[in-house]
């Protein structure tokens, strides 16, 4: 990814039924502040006509967890990581794993209200996108990720995993994370 790309915030719905492996609903539009570099990245195409966008990772952003998933460099699947334990700066945590997997973007679950309006929880992602973006140098968007946790939780009761193994070891934020990723990509 080149530099000088601004900040790049894309929405869409990251809905959708059925298995976390399903598409959910994946319209809407980005939106890039403009032409060039950012407004080209917003649609999904690589800066400066390159053929391999690298991976993303998906971040659903929840209070006590945070779900990761992450693309395989060519941007096509999606893998849920091991949730982590929001015990110190979520920012660091995050910026430790994109080392670690060597992602080229970052994509934040954007937790609106039914109505489409942004609560609290939405404002918070929304910082978390903008702190992550300052301090990683990285190209971060947020992501629709109204009934990914939903989706996420129902594919885990279908599989017949027990309530208490869906908390404890952070299947949903993970399914949720994956479900967010699988929308991005769909929409690329």
């Amino acid at each position: 990814m080149g530099a000088g790309q601004g900040k790049v915030r894309g929405q869409g719905k990251a809905g959708g039924q059925g298995e976390a492996g399903g598409q959910g609903k994946a319209g809407g539009q980005g939106k890039a502040g403009g032409q060039g570099p950012a407004a080209e990245e917003a649609k999904g195409r690589c800066p400066g006509g390159e053929s391999d966008p690298g991976r993303v990772l998906a971040v659903d952003l929840g209070t006590r967890r945070i779900g990761l998933a992450v693309s395989d460099p060519l941007g096509l699947t999606a893998q849920g990581l091991p949730s982590l334990r929001r015990d110190r700066d979520p920012v660091a945590l995050v910026l430790e794993v994109c080392r670690e997997k060597e992602v080229a973007a970052v994509v934040v679950g954007l937790p609106l209200n039914l109505d489409g309006s942004r609560g609290p929880a939405a404002e918070e992602a929304e910082k978390f996108a903008a702190e992550l973006e300052r301090r990683g140098g990285l190209p971060v968007m947020t992501l629709d990720e109204r009934f990914s946790s939903v989706t996420a939780e129902r594919t885990l009761v279908e599989a017949g995993v027990s309530r208490a193994k869906r908390r404890t070891r952070g299947l949903v934020d993970r399914g949720a994370a994956t479900v967010i990723l699988q929308a991005f990509l769909a929409r690329r």
